[in-house]
């Protein structure tokens, strides 16, 4: 096995994992790595496994695609051609196993390329997509039944979201919308003329809603945007690249778009509750990246990944040096930025030999994973975290009331926070003989202070084992001294 070094590298931390550190899918599933990370405030690395049983993903010509659920459940989709099989491998984050579901029967429902399925752990759902059978599929995880979504009136003229290029990375030929039962299929007109995007339900499997917006469809291939996707927060986004000059675009936006350089790109917005869209223009220098854009490189994926439950957004950019001596010697980076486009966390994965790696899917809670399909297969779950933030509250006064040289005082880290997990620890420290102490744990502890001035950290950790610190100053004041007096000024 060739030792491929994968390197994770954020503005505050560098870790190296070879091969060895990572799931491999040749002969095997055995260990799944979720690798450390850090955020761009903090460094924070954490590392997790979880070991299962083997999956033969490449040997005999078993072809393996791999999704990772909202939840963060693995589910592998294998097939292989001679003999023929299609099995579906589903293990929960919390299982050590696979529950295995054998489709065979049905594996003339997934012929051809355009094939595609979205997991829905908490309803106990998968849904497939066959474009060459024009078919929705919903395979039942209880009962593991197997039937055809119901559709009104565009059975036969669904076609894939994306376009065939858009493979790379995550097919997204349909998508999950928001945190529920609702995903998103398009299909065609009747005049098969404009692209309807369609709002299903996995539970009714009905079709909600369908809209058309005049896309315009003239051929397979022929969508107008980068990419389409469902948010966790329940809207539409549409990635556009800013060099698009169809008039569309200004129609959808309501008004004239203002000029962006080549690498700059659009963010559009459609949220069903309100029917309403709006438009994010995106510069190149506010993606907070060297390596965005590059000279000299080939790229080969550069858009929205995913849209968080609140709103964070995380982008995909891929490319590979022009004069590098292996054409699969690629380099990998993943951000994460907020609903302002405020850069908060990013991980780049480099020096990549000899292997390809694509971004398969993202978690609810912002796991994300890589997949490597060269003959070893190979592939990495990673932890986009962001850090939690310390608030040790303002600084404050007691009085030392008894004399007696120390005073109570409360400590406020209520107002700490986690924008992405929560806290799992709260420690006070205090430096005293030169030597870090630690005086108090809680959210709001009380601690008995030395009558002086005294200079207290706390330490916040979350539940992903990243750490934040802030610091607050807490005096305390002696009693004041009565003094006598001399006998000239009693007698006055």
């Amino acid at each position: 096995m060739h030792q491929s070094v994968y390197s994770f590298v954020a503005p505050c931390v560098r870790k190296a994992l070879t091969t060895d550190s990572v799931i491999i899918l040749a002969a095997l599933i055995s260990t799944l790595i979720i690798g450390a990370l850090c955020s761009v405030v903090n460094a924070s690395p954490l590392q997790q496994s979880r070991t299962l049983p083997a999956v033969h993903c490449g040997e005999n010509g078993l072809h393996c695609e791999i999704r990772l659920s909202q939840e963060n459940d693995l589910y592998i989709l294998a097939s292989s051609y001679s003999p023929r099989s299609l099995a579906l491998h589903v293990s929960r984050y919390n299982q050590q196993a696979y529950t295995q579901y054998d489709l065979s029967a049905y594996s003339a429902w997934f012929q051809g390329l355009a094939i595609d399925f979205v997991p829905f752990s908490e309803y106990d759902a998968v849904l497939f997509f066959s474009q060459s059978n024009s078919k929705l599929i919903r395979l039942d995880l209880v009962t593991g039944s197997v039937t055809e979504f119901t559709q009104t009136g565009n059975a036969d003229r669904l076609i894939a979201c994306n376009n065939w290029g858009t493979y790379r990375g995550g097919y997204r030929l349909i998508s999950r919308l928001g945190t529920g039962s609702k995903f998103i299929f398009c299909s065609l007109n009747e005049a098969r003329t404009n692209v309807l995007i369609n709002i299903g339900d996995i539970v009714t499997q009905t079709t909600l809603h369908s809209y058309n917006f005049n896309f315009a469809w003239t051929g397979p291939g022929t969508l107008p945007w980068n990419i389409l996707i469902g948010g966790d927060d329940g809207s539409i986004y549409i990635h556009v690249l800013s060099a698009d000059p169809r008039l569309i675009w200004q129609e959808i936006a309501g008004a004239p778009l203002p000029q962006l350089s080549f690498w700059g790109w659009r963010l559009f917005r459609f949220e069903p509750l309100l029917g309403a869209w709006s438009v994010r223009n995106i510069s190149p220098e506010e993606m907070g990246s060297d390596n965005f854009p590059l000279e000299d490189v080939i790229v080969d994926i550069s858009r929205l990944a995913a849209v968080m439950q609140n709103g964070d957004v995380i982008y995909h950019h891929q490319w590979q040096d022009i004069n590098s001596p292996t054409p699969l010697n690629e380099k990998l980076e993943i951000s994460r930025y907020n609903a302002n486009f405020e850069l908060l966390a990013r991980t780049e994965i480099e020096e990549i030999e000899d292997s390809q790696l694509n971004f398969v899917g993202i978690s609810g809670d912002a796991n994300f994973l890589l997949l490597d399909p060269s003959e070893l297969d190979e592939s990495i779950e990673i932890r986009l975290n962001i850090s939690p933030n310390a608030t040790a509250d303002d600084d404050q006064i007691v009085h030392d009331i008894n004399g007696d040289g120390l005073e109570s005082a409360t400590l406020h880290g209520e107002r700490s926070s986690d924008a992405d997990g929560t806290i799992a620890s709260y420690v006070w420290t205090e430096v005293v003989g030169g030597n870090i102490t630690q005086i108090a744990t809680g959210v709001t502890p009380s601690v008995n202070l030395a009558v002086g001035t005294h200079t207290i950290t706390l330490t916040v950790t979350d539940s992903d084992g990243a750490t934040d610190t802030d610091e607050v100053v807490a005096k305390v004041n002696a009693p004041p001294v009565a003094t006598a007096g001399s006998e000239s000024d009693r007698t006055r």
